[in-house]
């Protein structure tokens, strides 16, 4: 457990580093013309995506907005400093492993997903605009968005719908047990607080909108970001290893070698020890964040296999949406924290977390599982059906 990677400074030198980036990326992408339409949204905004032999603007026109772009940033940096030395009296921003694993795993899913996109030469999509219409040109031509654009837009809307879903789920499970009396506690994502079910249920239903608005197929799209999700989820659940969330139960028996003892003050030891638990090391648990995050890397693979050969659209889905319910009902039984929300246990688990029970998760995961193994059975029988039907109107022509 290791929750702080280090300490970013609040400085006067911080604040000019943050303006002559930005202000330098303002420059670069005023003077010269873009690159390539599929570059990052921080590429494009730091000026990295550029053609340096193809100049669109004058020397004064770039200075300016470069001295802009400074000037903006630089301001919003400060602003930040002043507010963290007033009212939090902070000389520095820590950075949590746990949000940075996040925003990695973000990274890396929504990069395989536009390269996965790339490689199946998906046909280009009309731009459209909030209300859903076509956006054109001036010479009234559709803008086209490439399927690896579309993907990367589809990720976007699915992180901030994945990212409040499972906020909101975990803030409706601890709402008596942690925001009730200190409501503000709820913006403090950086030490956990995901249910990882709450943000599938917020990503499937904007993908769902998304995929309608654009008008293309929503099984399509969905298989080709499936594994990247896989992916995703394994690199933050080592940013729960990092924060000390979502720890295992006490290994009791010598025959598992990998148990981990988490620090002082770390939520195990809480648990373990109580107030005492500020100065003693938990007991050995199960690494249990470190082995979801082995099973999804397995899922991840199974699922790639699955998308090079899957006989009908929606089958890489609906693959997840089988494997990894099995795999959190089973990583649930070795769990041992208590805050988690419960259908039943017997008798009430104590502070080693010992009891039979059924958690919420698990219930979500037969539920989920269920509902993937007809979904597959029926779109399997359904594409069984219209292969039937073509064969002899083959025969007939």
């Amino acid at each position: 457990m290791h929750p702080i990677l280090f300490d970013i400074p609040l400085n006067l030198w911080a604040v000019g580093i943050v303006a002559a980036l930005f202000g330098i990326g303002s420059f670069i992408r005023t003077r010269y013309q873009p690159a390539d339409r599929n570059s990052s949204y921080i590429a494009d905004f730091l000026g990295l995506n550029v053609r340096w032999g193809e100049v669109k603007s004058d020397w004064m026109t770039s200075i300016v907005r470069g001295l802009f772009g400074a000037v903006i940033a630089g301001a919003i940096a400060y602003g930040v400093k002043l507010i963290a030395d007033k009212k939090f009296d902070a000389q520095a921003i820590p950075l949590h492993i746990y949000g940075l694993m996040m925003a990695t795993g973000f990274i890396v899913a929504i990069w395989l997903a536009m390269r996965a996109a790339k490689i199946q030469g998906l046909p280009d999509v009309p731009l459209r605009n909030a209300q859903g219409k076509v956006v054109k040109d001036k010479k009234g031509r559709p803008v086209q968005l490439t399927s690896s654009e579309l993907v990367s837009d589809l990720a976007f809307y699915i992180l901030v719908a994945g990212l409040v879903g499972s906020r909101i789920l975990y803030i409706i499970t601890r709402w008596d047990a942690e925001y009730s009396h200190d409501p503000l506690k709820m913006l403090e994502v950086w030490n956990g607080g995901l249910v990882w079910y709450g943000g599938l249920i917020g990503a499937t239903l904007t993908a769902a909108w998304f995929v309608r608005r654009y008008q293309v197929s929503f099984w399509t799209y969905v298989d080709l970001l499936v594994p990247s999700v896989s992916i995703g989820h394994a690199l933050g659940r080592l940013g729960c290893f990092s924060a000390g969330c979502c720890f295992g139960r006490v290994v009791h028996s010598s025959w598992f070698p990998f148990a981990a003892k988490f620090p002082p003050g770390s939520p195990a030891a809480i648990q373990h020890f109580g107030d005492l638990g500020v100065t003693h090391w938990s007991l050995p648990i199960y690494p249990t964040e470190i082995m979801e995050s082995l099973g999804e890397v397995v899922i991840f693979f199974i699922l790639l296999r699955i998308a090079s050969r899957k006989r009908y659209h929606g089958q890489v889905l609906l693959t997840y949406f089988f494997l990894y319910p099995i795999l959190r009902t089973v990583m649930e039984m070795f769990r041992g924290d208590t805050i988690r929300a419960f259908l039943f246990h017997w008798p009430a688990p104590d502070k080693f977390g010992n009891s039979i029970f059924m958690s919420t998760s698990q219930a979500a995961s037969i539920v989920v599982a269920i509902a993937g193994l007809v979904l597959m059975i029926g779109l399997a029988r359904a594409r069984k059906a219209k292969t039937a039907e073509a064969v002899p109107s083959a025969k007939a022509a």
